[in-house]
């Protein structure tokens, strides 16, 4: 695996509303070709069982609501490149706010959205941090906010195929705006980084689930 990313746009710092985002980008026709990679993978992720926490939304979330019974970043080979700039984005966001390094793992899951279709205002509970690329989404934005309903605090991005963005998670929202094209799905790989506590990182087979890969922190050998 290299250590080499072909970043369109480097990863840089943006504050909004006091809140830290990593934001980097990947070349716009490799960003489609994991859009296709996840549309080829459709049927088999729709196979999979729900998660726990959306059974009431797997009807109208049918894809997103799989996201803890496998990791998209192991799809194919062609996901190894998004999984090193993710790694390269974490690392900068961590090193600009100087925090400590811990062993983390990565949980990674797709989302696809159909013309008329978005995703919801969630969370994902405590997880330190959270992050997304957009495999196909120009015309739709994203917003992060403090609230679980939208208001002024709010930050909207508008989306860009290829972008790659980490945040903190924790008591954060976001939601995405409706899908409006109908040649094309929106599709993005949603993702969660959590560090493991050191007394499991002897014994990492033990830990580790269908939806989680090692990520990064000590003795991380790439």
């Amino acid at each position: 695996m290299t250590n080499e990313v072909d970043f369109v746009e480097k990863p840089r710092l943006e504050w909004h509303n006091k809140r830290p985002f990593a934001i980097a980008r990947l070349p716009t026709q490799y960003a489609h070709a994991l859009a296709q990679i996840a549309l080829d993978r459709e049927e088999f992720i729709k196979s999979l069982p729900v998660s726990e926490d959306w059974q009431e939304s797997a009807v109208r979330e049918v894809v997103s609501s799989r996201y803890q019974n496998y990791n998209a970043l192991v799809l194919s080979l062609r996901c190894v490149p998004l999984f090193v700039a993710i790694r390269s984005t974490y690392r900068y966001l961590l090193g600009n706010m100087e925090v400590v390094e811990k062993f983390a793992t990565l949980q990674c899951w797709v989302n696809i959205h159909r013309k008329g279709q978005h995703l919801t205002r969630h969370l994902h509970g405590k997880v330190p941090l959270i992050g997304a690329f957009i495999a196909r989404g120009e015309g739709s934005t994203t917003s992060y906010g403090p609230s679980p309903v939208a208001d002024e605090r709010d930050h909207a991005f508008e989306n860009r195929d290829g972008r790659l963005l980490i945040t903190w998670g924790g008591p954060h929202y976001h939601e995405v705006s409706t899908w409006e094209d109908s040649e094309h799905p929106r599709v993005s790989y949603g993702f969660n980084i959590n560090f493991l506590p050191e007394e499991d990182t002897n014994n990492i087979d033990k830990v580790m689930y269908p939806h989680l890969i090692p990520f990064d922190g000590p003795g991380f050998s790439t």
